[in-house]
């Protein structure tokens, strides 16, 4: 099963049914759903090629049914954001560190695990908190009916959970980001998001390789002086359980220290557990300093 089928399998029928089971059933059933080669084949198989291509890390049938649980839950996580409750976010999410309640600041991570909850989890345990994010105009996604409900409501969640706007990025971001500040909200951004189009950049050493990253948003932290927290969410394939990782405030000189800094802290992540990141499918993207063809 591919194309129209399989996409509403994946991100309808699949995310539907977790709404209905506990947990345990949940990923009892997604775990045996992994060793079906066709949910997100076309991710799987891109993702693998780039993983083989970086040589660090070893590929194999458990690499790639980890990597589609992974997707599995990436899946069903908005769903379970809107229908379960605080009580069963407590009970599934085993949490390390806290984070700041001093005032507003920048959560960062990378998409790597079942990072939406961070959303939820600083609104019931700080503040509100913005998600900055590019125009979906810019996605460049193919606009299938299923994807364009799934994104839809993702999109809805991500402001329900975090209870305030989303914050897009594009002219004029300085401001928006400061109107979110100034009312008391966070904001959470994402480091591992190509460059725009002649957007400039430097390297970090991220995977044992020189990787530029988008460093419009750190950048803008940075010289306002707002705080930058990292932080990651994996996934327990024994359990099931997401496992948050809050890290204290990074204290950085300049932009180029802070995405230092903050590289080497998701680098770390990554190797922890390679099949946990979405984004290998497109690595190479962030290997091009050629600035003008992102």
């Amino acid at each position: 099963m591919s194309g129209l089928r399989g996409q509403i399998t994946e991100l309808i029928v699949i995310p539907a049914i977790a709404t209905l089971l506990p947990w345990s059933w949940t990923y009892r059933l997604l775990r045996q759903l992994s060793r079906l080669s066709w949910l997100y084949r076309e991710e799987t198989e891109l993702a693998e090629a780039a993983t083989i291509a970086n040589g660090i890390f070893e590929t194999g049938p458990v690499w790639r049914r980890h990597f589609r649980i992974n997707k599995l839950i990436d899946g069903v996580d908005p769903w379970l954001i809107r229908f379960r409750s605080k009580r069963w976010m407590e009970k599934h999410l085993e949490v390390k560190g806290s984070w700041p309640t001093d005032g507003p600041f920048i959560a960062l991570s990378i998409h790597w695990g079942a990072g939406m909850w961070g959303v939820r989890h600083i609104q019931h345990h700080s503040q509100p908190v913005s998600v900055i994010a590019r125009p979906v105009s810019e996605w460049g996604l193919v606009w299938s009916t299923p994807k364009q409900i799934y994104t839809k409501f993702c999109l809805g969640e991500i402001e329900r959970a975090g209870g305030t706007d989303i914050t897009v990025t594009g002219p004029g971001l300085t401001k928006r980001m400061a109107d979110q500040i100034e009312m008391g909200h966070g904001l959470l951004a994402l480091l591992d998001v190509p460059r725009g189009k002649n957007e400039g950049g430097f390297p970090v050493d991220f995977l044992g390789q020189p990787t530029y990253f988008a460093t419009g948003i750190v950048n803008i932290a940075v010289k306002n002086n707002w705080p930058i927290v990292p932080y990651a969410i994996g996934v327990d394939f024994k359990t099931g359980k997401r496992q948050l990782e809050i890290k204290s405030k990074i204290t950085a000189a300049d932009t180029h220290d802070a995405v230092t800094q903050l590289a080497a802290y998701f680098d770390q992540i990554v190797r922890l557990e390679p099949t946990l990141w979405l984004f290998w499918y497109i690595h190479s993207a962030f290997l091009s300093s050629d600035f003008s063809q992102q």
